[in-house]
């Protein structure tokens, strides 16, 4: 008897000292890095922050910040434990491509949501398709927002067409491209989703008017070359303001990532009660709910490396495939050098 309660005991002790290693190696709170206040990254990273605070012995809040710019840095020097950061912006920063400086120390965990869009036109503009804008007004380079330049590249490429082809019309931001569509300043803008292009819609006598990419495959391999890890998406009339028939746009994962001195426990538990709270998560936010799932938490055309606490997890479920080690080796060895 007296056997028998000394190995229970010393079963407890061990699971309780487990317990406890865990714990200790999880730190008290966490913080997401995102954009400012008001953009469509604060509010769907404070949901995903709110769901993680209920699950974990962990306060995880969202950090705003002016974009990735600021807080990729600070998750690659393990100042800032996650990031809520589209995957172009992550694979230059990863490589060091300009203007970025190498930031080597970015992860992934899963992506949440998808970012979509086009170019738009005034609805009543002669500009049926893109070969109609040529030499005509175009929103450029976007000192503030390198994503909505790099998508406009690929818009182009997708027509076959250059900066070069039109008369650039110099903006900060894709709000301030909207605006200038707006104000009568350009002829065609890059368009996403949000509240500034609802505004225009209202603004413009006819409201505005998106032009849809091409399918072919030659067009698309041109598209991909700018934006490696894109896609084309298919959405149907009235999925959004100026959308007036099925067309086809760019689509591109964003990601919730950790830097790579993140905790691997944090990141696991992370991982595992985003899996858990699938549900739950997609009620968090519209665009959760039209991108997250557990099937799609793993993907082979990631642009960076997966987070180690992710594997681990991944690995528990069976989801990680020689298909994705072999891709997760092949991105931490394309690396450079950091610099």
């Amino acid at each position: 008897m007296k056997t028998k309660l000394y190995a229970f005991g010393v079963a407890c002790a061990l699971a309780l000292a487990g317990t406890s290693a865990s714990a200790q190696d999880l730190p008290r709170s966490a913080a997401i890095g995102t954009n400012p206040q008001g953009s469509l990254f604060y509010a769907v990273s404070a949901g995903v922050a709110g769901i993680l605070s209920e699950a974990l012995p962990v306060n995880i809040r969202p950090r705003p910040m002016g974009g990735t710019t600021q807080f990729v840095p600070l998750m690659h020097s393990g100042e800032l434990e996650l990031g809520m950061n589209n995957i172009h912006d992550v694979r230059m920063a990863y490589y060091g491509i300009a203007p970025w400086k190498q930031y080597t120390g970015v992860r992934a965990i899963t992506p949440v949501i998808r970012l979509q869009g086009a170019l738009v036109v005034r609805n009543n503009s002669s500009i049926k398709e893109m070969a109609d804008a040529k030499g005509m007004r175009i929103t450029g380079n976007y000192s503030a927002h390198l994503i909505s330049l790099l998508t406009t590249q690929s818009l182009l490429a997708n027509a076959g067409l250059r900066y070069e082809d039109f008369r650039q019309v110099p903006v900060t931001s894709h709000v301030e491209g909207i605006k200038a569509l707006q104000e009568g300043r350009a002829d065609i803008v890059y368009g996403a989703f949000n509240p500034a292009l609802r505004e225009a819609d209202v603004a413009i006598p006819g409201g505005v008017r998106f032009l849809s990419v091409s399918r072919d495959p030659a067009a698309v391999k041109r598209s991909l070359e700018v934006l490696p890890g894109s896609g084309i998406d298919r959405l149907p009339k009235g999925h959004f303001t100026g959308i007036l028939h099925d067309i086809d746009v760019i689509g591109y994962d964003v990601y919730l990532t950790a830097g790579r001195n993140t905790s691997d426990e944090l990141v696991y538990r992370v991982t595992k009660a985003l899996w858990e709270r699938e549900e739950q998560v997609k009620k968090a936010h519209r665009e959760l709910n039209s991108r997250f799932s557990r099937a799609a938490m793993i993907q082979e055309d990631v642009t960076v490396p997966y987070h180690s606490g992710a594997i681990r997890f991944f690995k528990e479920k069976g989801l990680w495939t020689p298909a994705m080690e072999a891709r997760n080796a092949r991105l931490l060895a394309d690396q450079k050098q950091d610099r």
